[in-house]
């Protein structure tokens, strides 16, 4: 038996063996790697043939491009003939791509590491991404003063409705290089010097005019030293394994300035791949707000709606339809090697588009037409609103989803946008309802965005100065309106007893325990999910939240890494289990370390409901355990709310299985009063027979590849409270 234990110390989460994801020291002489051995089932990757006959190391044969499922492990065949000595192997490539689980430890270009020692004639190379653009990978094969180097281009495929993450506040998010011109018609606000006749620069003055059918979005004018800066600084922001980043606002009316005359420079800079390399740019950008029509051109009189308003809120202006159409299509044209998500706006269904009256402003919700109408004092959740509003946000979606799926395919159209506020349980809408019986799910390329809010409103473990609840909701007076003092949106205590308000009940006292417990209650989505039950669609619903407050928020003063951490891998495992597709933390961590590991577990991978791992209602009150797989490996996620340890049991299938790798990384507080999150990984060659669990505090990915995917090998997981007896495992190789 072949067992490699690495453990990290409190706080370092880079480690040797399986992954390197902080700006350290790449892993070279302190690692010793794994021999690899022959996969249990047949490749489908291309083979690299070498010689080591007598005029030394020479190459016959290699593939110039490997295409690698996004998070799934694939295995690149090596055969040496006439092999008699051992072959060094060392790779370049860029960081979050693995060679035999190394990965370079700093973004950009990294020197040579060793991952391999290859002594027989038939071996193979561990392979896995979780990058998202086509990039190199440079194997050199060494043996005594021969060498021969293999460059490959890795061409990142993505598995259809499985999981991909993101984080928003990521370090030196790039800004397109442009400075933004105003005109035509900017009255008397001031022209800079070159700039067009009637045309501003002075955004201040363009507010102020408040005239976009004259005034509105213009020309770009290039930055060459702002460019210079931003490719400079970009290769940071890979830290994070951020697969998708909501960075890209294409408001329709902000991108077709005229009719048919489209302003694609800033866009241009973003999405075609020509201009970013994989150094300067990994995540697939994401693209918001491309149905909002209710500026520019769209305000001119000759461009009203037939009820007289203005704007896209009409599904009877046909000419504002054709256009929309137009625009999708060339949108989708000119960007499809790159443009992988669409999210139609920033909560369409909600007051930031149809019912600015409906926010704390001076509007009255009396309008005939357009936003601002009665229904908007009902809220998106109710039917009038649904009725008003449901067949232009359907109309749009539908467009957008037709158009994409032509010119397009691989791309995802998001629309809906719940509100998952932290005091309810949250259903779908009566908003998305309509949608989906319109046939918005006909479509297979439209998920459903969610904005989930799961923290506690208020906190219990926390109060203001004046003693009182946290105040945990917007709009507080004298400050920003999305403004929230320290303490909102972050994770529970590990421990402690807390006293939580009610307005109908005496006050009640909460464990920790009891906290951890119902926050994962609050992340499950087992509420949206029975309501596309009830409507048929349960098997078409997919969610994306491009918005999730909660996780990973250790900038927070009042809360520590582990909590946070802690949280984040609990929500995107419960997420992942449930249909969502795309998590993007609004938060990043300090630490990119566990974050990673989360991508590196979870990404491409489809859910498994089967012994208690079920799609909806799950039971959170002891060890709970999500089920997924991916390829030839399958992923347990596993933590507890348990009021002791207890052990997680594994019996495997009578069937002989061949076993080719099981990687069980737990995560545990460490460091100084518990604050950081430490990981330790234990590589073995066959399943354990148990898993101990304690709660709250632990969390463990538990990795099987075999022959038999998809739990095949394994018979039944139960918990026990006391440790089993010695289990004998069946026949493996």
């Amino acid at each position: 038996m072949n067992r490699f234990v690495i453990r990290t110390g409190a706080g370092l989460l880079l480690v040797a063996f399986l992954f390197a994801c902080m700006p350290r020291s790449t892993p070279t002489a302190s690692l010793t790697p794994l021999s690899p051995t022959a996969s249990p089932s047949a490749s489908a990757q291309p083979i690299v043939i070498l010689s080591d006959d007598g005029d030394g190391l020479r190459l016959v044969s290699t593939p110039e491009e490997i295409t690698l499922t996004v998070g799934h492990v694939a295995y690149l065949p090596v055969e040496i003939q006439s092999q008699h000595r051992p072959v060094t192997v060392h790779a370049q490539t860029l960081i979050h791509t693995f060679v035999n689980d190394l990965t370079p430890a700093e973004p950009g270009a990294s020197p040579a590491y060793e991952v391999a020692l290859l002594e027989a004639g038939q071996s193979e190379l561990k392979l896995q991404t979780l990058r998202m653009r086509p990039h190199e990978l440079t194997l050199t094969f060494t043996a005594g003063e021969s060498a021969v180097t293999v460059s490959l281009v890795l061409q990142p495929a993505i598995q259809p409705h499985t999981p991909l993450f993101g984080t928003f506040y990521v370090p030196n998010r790039m800004t397109p290089p442009y400075e933004l011109v105003y005109g035509p018609d900017c009255g008397a606000c001031p022209t800079t010097s070159g700039d067009p006749p009637g045309s501003t620069r002075d955004r201040t003055c363009y507010r102020d005019l408040a005239d976009s059918c004259r005034c509105h979005y213009y020309q770009w004018v290039y930055d060459a030293d702002a460019d210079e800066r931003a490719r400079a600084s970009a290769p940071q922001m890979q830290v994070f394994a951020t697969q998708f980043l909501r960075n890209t606002w294409a408001v329709w009316g902000n991108t077709e300035v005229e009719p048919g005359n489209y302003l694609w420079s800033a866009l241009d800079w973003v999405y075609t791949r020509t201009n970013l390399s994989s150094l300067e740019q990994d995540c697939s950008p994401l693209m918001s707000d491309v149905m909002y029509g209710a500026h520019g051109w769209f305000s001119c009189p000759e461009y009203a709606n037939p009820d007289g308003s203005n704007g896209f809120y009409d599904v009877d202006n046909t000419f504002m339809l054709e256009h929309f159409r137009a625009y999708m299509r060339a949108l989708n044209t000119r960007y499809a090697a790159e443009l992988r998500f669409i999210e139609m706006g920033n909560e369409p269904a909600a007051e930031f588009y149809l019912c600015p009256c409906s926010a704390p402003l001076d509007i009255a919700c009396d309008a005939s037409s357009g936003p601002n109408q009665p229904v908007c004092e009902d809220g998106p959740g109710s039917p009038e609103f649904a009725a008003v509003y449901g067949d232009l946000l359907f109309t749009a979606a539908d467009i957008a989803a037709e158009e994409m799926a032509a010119i397009n395919p691989h791309a995802l159209v998001i629309t809906g946008a719940l509100e998952m506020v932290p005091t309810r349980d949250t259903h779908l809408t009566a908003t998305t309802e309509y949608l989906i019986q319109q046939g918005l799910l006909e479509n297979d390329n439209v998920a459903v965005g969610i904005h989930q809010y799961p923290y506690f409103y208020p906190p219990p473990w926390l109060s203001d100065e004046n003693g009182s609840w946290l105040n945990c909701g917007y709009y507080q007076p004298g400050q920003d309106i999305f403004w929230l003092p320290d303490g909102c949106e972050t994770a529970p205590p590990l421990s402690g007893d807390f006293a939580f308000p009610s307005r109908t009940t005496p006050e009640k006292t909460f464990t920790a325990r009891d906290l951890w417990q119902k926050q994962d209650e609050r992340v499950d989505l087992s509420g949206l999910l029975h309501d596309a039950e009830a409507l048929g669609v349960v098997d078409e619903i997919y969610f994306f939240d491009t918005e999730l407050h909660a996780g990973f928020h250790d900038s927070d003063p009042t809360t520590s890494p582990a909590r946070e951490a802690l949280a984040g891998l609990r929500i995107a495992a419960i997420n992942s289990h449930q249909r969502v597709i795309g998590t993007e933390f609004i938060f990043a961590p300090g630490d990119p370390a566990v974050y990673n590991l989360l991508v590196k577990n979870l990404s491409g991978a489809a859910s498994i409901y089967a012994w208690d791992a079920p799609l909806m209602d799950a039971d959170y009150s002891g060890i709970v355990y999500k089920l997924f797989t991916r390829g030839d490996e399958d992923i347990l996620a596993i933590w507890s709310n348990a009021e002791a340890a207890q052990w997680l049991v594994f019996s495997l299938h009578e069937n002989s299985t061949q076993f080719k790798q099981v990687t069980l990384t737990t995560f545990r507080p460490a460091g100084e009063a518990g604050g950081e999150l430490s990981a330790s990984i234990v590589v073995d060659v066959t399943p354990p027979a148990a898993i101990q669990v304690h709660p709250i505090e632990e969390f463990h990915f538990l990795s099987v590849i075999s022959d038999r995917p998809g739990f095949g090998w394994l018979a039944d997981i139960s918990v026990a409270i006391e440790p089993p007896p010695a289990v004998t495992a069946p026949p493996t190789s």
